[in-house]
């Protein structure tokens, strides 16, 4: 991974971030908005468009969803276009069902924006984390990962532990952290921009993270668990393309984000923290081989 010093230099950096475009100047760039109108990606699409159009006239085009925004993205056949989805896992899944691509052509020099995420272990306030890892305990744990990795967790932890839980499959962590506040899941592997909105409500205790550098409060995941399996430490990446642009295009839009998510003053700086999340500041051909390591791990976890 590169320092933003390395890859730009300071008085790059320092006339990227603080200079703006005059109105006449400015190019065009089209942003899919790849998210549900009131989600998380779209409530950072917002944010980052609001940075960004110091520099770009920008156009929101309402993607509805993950899926649907990149098929719009993909159908887009003029004029820059951007968008932002979890492109490794998306396209290891399409490839694990025998479906084409999700995200067709990912190349390192159409990425311009990766940011990770990643999921701890909730209970409802007052009860024990601890017990989870009590030996011969059977617990109900909520998984919003899919029927096949959900199993394989349950299962590698009840390996390592000799508990007996048992897995519950929920559609959004949003529903799974309702199951465990109200009693009907004993525990929950959640997102943690959903952990850290609902612990300022006193509702949710959380404990352990899947990140290996811990983070948001949390202690990573591989401290309280001896066991190399590569899912307790599974990373969620969040990845922006760009297509119909040139190459000089593609690496100034790189080089501006690269430059506002480190600025800790910008909107987008703040969101991230705000949603616990990580703006990764590396090379476009670093945000490649992430890229690669998330599309195998989700592979292994698929099948």
């Amino acid at each position: 991974m590169f320092t933003l010093s390395r890859l730009i230099g300071a008085a790059t950096l320092a006339v990227l971030t603080f200079t703006t475009v005059s109105a006449a100047d400015k190019p065009d760039l089209n942003v899919v908005m790849a998210g549900s109108a009131s989600g998380t990606f779209n409530s950072f699409n917002k944010v980052l468009v609001s940075d960004l159009e110091k520099f770009y006239n920008i156009t929101k085009v309402p993607g509805g969803s993950e899926i649907k925004g990149n098929k719009i993205f993909q159908q887009t056949d003029s004029n820059p276009v951007y968008v932002m989805t979890k492109t490794g896992y998306q396209n290891a899944r399409s490839a694990v069902e025998g479906n084409g691509d999700f995200h067709p052509g990912v190349s390192a020099g159409n990425m311009v924006l990766a940011i990770s995420y990643y999921k701890t272990i909730c209970m409802a306030a007052g009860k024990d984390i601890e017990s989870i890892f009590t030996k011969g305990s059977s617990l109900k744990i909520g998984l919003t990962e899919g029927i096949t990795p959900s199993n394989k967790y349950v299962a590698n932890l009840n390996r390592i532990v000799g508990s007996n839980h048992i897995m519950v499959p929920y559609k959004s962590s949003g529903k799974s952290a309702t199951g465990v506040i109200t009693g009907d899941i004993d525990a929950v592997l959640l997102n943690e921009a959903k952990a850290l909105k609902i612990l300022k409500g006193g509702q949710l205790t959380c404990k352990y993270t899947q990140n290996p550098a811990g983070g948001n409060g949390f202690k990573p995941l591989t401290t309280r668990i001896n066991d190399d399996w590569f899912g307790w430490t599974y990373r969620h990446l969040l990845l922006g393309h760009v297509k119909h642009v040139s190459n000089a295009f593609a690496k100034t839009l790189y080089t501006r984000i690269q430059a506002i998510m480190s600025d800790p003053k910008s909107n987008t700086s703040m969101k991230l923290k705000k949603n616990g999340w990580y703006g990764e500041v590396m090379s476009q051909e670093d945000m490649f081989k992430t890229y690669e390591q998330a599309y195998d791990n989700t592979t292994n976890l698929l099948k």
